[in-house]
Parts: structure tokens; C-alpha cells; sequence
């Protein structure tokens, strides 16, 4: 499941960028979980994805909770049973700009954060701090002409690129393919996020490496159904 640690950390981006998104699986200590009222969200907005394997047991969850304004605020996720996992935060400056992603344990305590940098009003880089300070590491975002992210390199804590993740577009814009690569260009796994009515996302379908498909697939779901 290494596969979706990078792609959790970068659900805000993905969101607004690109529209491809995943689900961490680094395990943390579970809660009960806690019933609660969402925020409006726009029609276009995801509000709940299903992480199932293709045998159709579903393994998890994520909601995902908006502003008024239809920004991801939080990503709350649970697993098979309904018990809490770590969830998300996001934050952002009072002139909109997304200044951080804030990672919690299920419990609610401060697991890390990733803070974002930009240049030019685009965000160029994502450092990784950790509760005591500490790097975890930190990511490098690309971009095509079109503003569209295509590349997105992770290093670790000490500067050295340990795997990076290349975005396709259709016409539209819409992110249509996920591959993740080895530091040294080996292909270990993709995934096709397919669209539906309105130009929805409807379900994300992975791969493995040498076609074949993998074990998990996900679904997403509307305010409106």
C-alpha cells in the first residue's frame, strides 16, 4: 500500500490541480467514530470516497468536508469498520492562498505538517515538518504551460529523490492518469481516474506495473445522490 502515502499528502493540490488524490496507510491508533453535520460543497466536489478491493470488500473511507467558498478544509478517514483514522487539515491565508496541509492522529493530536511555498503565485515545493520540528522530507512540483502539475518528485529528509509521480491530462484538463516512478525511472505502479456525468470523477483504478490491475480500486460520491 505504499502506493498511497504520497498521493493522501497531496489531496489539496490534487483537488484543485490535477483532480487525482489517494489514501495514506500509514496506521495510526483508531477512535470511535464521531457523527457530524458537512459543510455545503459545491456540486462539482467529491464528498466521500470508497477504497474497496476488486473482490468488492470495502477497506475504507475518506469524506471530505469544504468552505463556502468550496476549498478542502478537512479529509477524515476511517477504515473498514468505521473506526477514526489520522484525517487533515487544510489552511489557507486570508487572500486564499493554500499555505498548508495539517496532518492529526485519529486522536486529534498534531502527527506533521506540510507547508507549501510558491513562486509566482504558484506552489513550487511542499516541505514536510515533523511534530518536533524535524524534516520529513519534502516534494517538488512541476508544472506544463498550461499550469497543469506533471511532476511531482519526493525527497527525503536528506535532500536525496527517493520516487516521483508524473500527471496526464485529457483535452479538458482533467487528470486522467497517475504514474509513479522509482528515483531511478522504473515504473512501479499507475492509476486512470475515470469521469462520468458532468464531468465527475467516478472511480480511480490501479495498476501494477506491468499492467495487470491491482488489488484496490476507489469510488467517489456526491452531495447529490
Amino acid at each position: 500500500m505504499k502506493k498511497f502515502i504520497i498521493a493522501l499528502t497531496v489531496l489539496a493540490m490534487c483537488l484543485s490541480v490535477c483532480g487525482c488524490e489517494g489514501k495514506d496507510t500509514v496506521k495510526a491508533e483508531t477512535t470511535d467514530t464521531v457523527t457530524e453535520t458537512p459543510a455545503p460543497v459545491k456540486e462539482e466536489n467529491p464528498i466521500k470516497k470508497t477504497y474497496n478491493y476488486t473482490n468488492g470488500t470495502t477497506w475504507g473511507w475518506d469524506t471530505y468536508e469544504y468552505d463556502n467558498e468550496g476549498r478542502l478544509t478537512f479529509t477524515r478517514s476511517y477504515d473498514a469498520d468505521g473506526k477514526a483514522e489520522p484525517y487533515t487539515e487544510e489552511v489557507y491565508a486570508e487572500d486564499g492562498t493554500h499555505t498548508e496541509t495539517i496532518h492529526y492522529l485519529a486522536t486529534g493530536a498534531l502527527w506533521y505538517r506540510d507547508v507549501y511555498e510558491y513562486t509566482d503565485g504558484v506552489a513550487t515545493k511542499k516541505k514536510s515538518v515533523m511534530n518536533d520540528g524535524s524534516s520529513g522530507g519534502y516534494s517538488v512540483f512541476e508544472y506544463d504551460g498550461n499550469g497543469l502539475l506533471v511532476k511531482d518528485t519526493w525527497y527525503n529528509e536528506s535532500g536525496v529523490s527517493d520516487y516521483y509521480y508524473v500527471f496526464e491530462y485529457d483535452t479538458a484538463g482533467k487528470c486522467i492518469m497517475g504514474t509513479h516512478y522509482s528515483a531511478d525511472g522504473t515504473l512501479e505502479y499507475y492509476y486512470e481516474t475515470v469521469y462520468g456525468e458532468h464531468g465527475r470523477k467516478v472511480k480511480d483504478i490501479w495498476y501494477n506495473a506491468d499492467g495487470t490491475l491491482d488489488s484496490t480500486w476507489c469510488g467517489y460520491e456526491y452531495s447529490d445522490k
